[in-house]
């Protein structure tokens, strides 16, 4: 995708002062129309995604009409469309591998979850949880996770507030 934009602004700067004024005018209309589409079409089809991988499919679909966009925009000057491409692509890639992690350990419980999760737990020898802090009358009424798995636990337990 990198690729594709820097051969984008070679092509851009190249070919662009090569062509008549009102050719030139016209190819600059044509990309920035190109660049809104894009980034119409991409943001609406990643907003109808359920799968997180897909979704950030479409959301660089969009960023890449943002790029042409600053391309359009600042004809003289391809610095800056070089600097986000590759905090772009640094933090996509981040995107991407946070995503495989979280999915590769994810198991939701719902309901009275306090002794299936002690037996996730297992033999490990620590269980980090988080506590929402419920005090007083939401305390009474909702509990604490966290003390209630104390009780099946054979492992020692942090509670993160």
């Amino acid at each position: 995708k990198l690729a594709a934009v820097a051969v984008l602004l070679r092509l851009y700067h190249q070919l662009l002062p090569q062509l008549s004024p009102p050719l030139q005018e016209y190819a600059t209309h044509g990309m920035a129309i190109l660049a809104l589409l894009t980034v119409i079409v991409g943001n609406t089809a990643a907003l109808l995604q359920s799968n997180l991988h897909r979704l950030l499919g479409y959301a660089t679909m969009a960023q890449s009409g943002l790029l042409m966009g600053g391309i359009v925009a600042s004809p003289s000057s391809p610095i800056g469309v070089l600097y986000y491409s590759g905090l772009y692509g640094i933090m996509n890639l981040a995107a991407w591998l946070s995503i495989k992690v979280v999915q590769a350990g994810v198991k939701v419980l719902t309901g009275q979850v306090e002794r299936e999760l002690a037996e996730l737990v297992g033999d490990s020898s620590l269980l980090v949880i988080g506590s929402a802090a419920n005090r007083g009358l939401a305390g009474k009424f909702i509990g604490n996770t966290s003390e209630k798995v104390l009780h099946y636990l054979t492992s020692d337990m942090l509670v993160v507030h």
